[in-house]
């Protein structure tokens, strides 16, 4: 194995995961409105998702998905609806902190094992996410890789993404930054949110223009 290139490969991971987006309004709006364990089984279940797309991408997968219209318009309805799903639960949930000052959000309705298939659809389910793939990592794809390699190149994009967004989790749910989190929680909440409902409204947009 050339470490230059897994350098590489890595660090496009890093970049992807870290850059601002839905994805990271998802991890914060999660974390702080059903708790620590919510935002990190949520973040898990992203970089599966992420996993899954870079093993696609390594075998070329990616490129049949996004070329083909009917497959590629599935994914964008999916994702808008999900997006927007997300979207209107952040911004209309009330009653977040009715627990203990220890406590971040109250995950009284929703398991950490639910946050972990959120983020796995959300993952998946985000055209934005394939675009990536197809437009940036493939690039770094080797066709000559084997089996072996191309399994390892879906382990390494998962776990930079998930570490990334574990960390995200575990941040913004520090017993330290309770007090400000609890004072700017309604007001995190609702701006994720109405990001995650943009990016849907503009995913549907898209599809009817197209």
């Amino acid at each position: 194995m050339d470490p230059l290139y897994w350098l590489q490969l890595a660090g496009v991971c890093l970049l992807g995961a870290m850059s601002p987006g839905p994805s990271l309004a998802l991890i914060i709006t999660s974390s702080i409105s059903s708790g620590r364990a919510y935002g990190v089984f949520t973040g898990v279940g992203h970089a599966i998702g992420i996993g899954c797309w870079a093993f696609i991408t390594a075998i070329g997968m990616a490129q049949f998905m996004v070329s083909n219209q009917g497959v590629m318009l599935l994914l964008q309805l999916s994702g808008a609806s999900l997006l927007a799903y997300i979207g209107l639960r952040a911004v209309f949930q009330t009653g977040v902190f009715v627990n203990s000052s220890a406590d971040i959000g109250s995950a009284r309705f929703r398991t950490p094992i639910q946050g972990l298939g959120e983020g796995l659809l959300f993952a998946a389910l985000n055209p934005k996410v394939s675009l990536f793939f197809l437009a940036i990592f493939s690039h770094l794809v080797r066709l000559e890789s084997d089996w072996s390699e191309k399994g390892f190149i879906g382990l390494v994009a998962a776990l930079i993404d998930g570490c990334w967004y574990v960390l995200v989790a575990l941040i913004v749910t520090k017993r330290s930054l309770i007090g400000a989190v609890r004072h700017a929680e309604p007001i995190v909440r609702r701006v994720a949110g109405s990001l995650l409902l943009f990016v849907a409204f503009y995913l549907v947009s898209e599809t009817v223009l197209a």
